[in-house]
């Protein structure tokens, strides 16, 4: 199952892993509970220690605020 975008052909195997890329590179706002800050995917606790974190430890997932 290979699409033609642009002149390229890529399998529906790339553009899907692309397509999860994408999404996993698009900020996401962080989880503010009681005592700590989670990241909205895989509800890992982030900002427990001074600098602030940009992307989650665990999933990878990139964050703002």
């Amino acid at each position: 199952m290979n699409k033609c975008i642009l002149g390229v052909t890529i399998s529906r195997d790339e553009y899907d892993k692309y397509l999860r890329l994408r999404k996993k590179d698009t900020p996401m706002k962080k989880i503010y509970s009681a005592y700590h800050k989670r990241c909205p995917v895989c509800n890992y606790i982030v900002d427990n220690v001074v600098p602030k974190q940009k992307y989650c430890d665990r999933c990878g997932q990139r964050l703002k605020g």
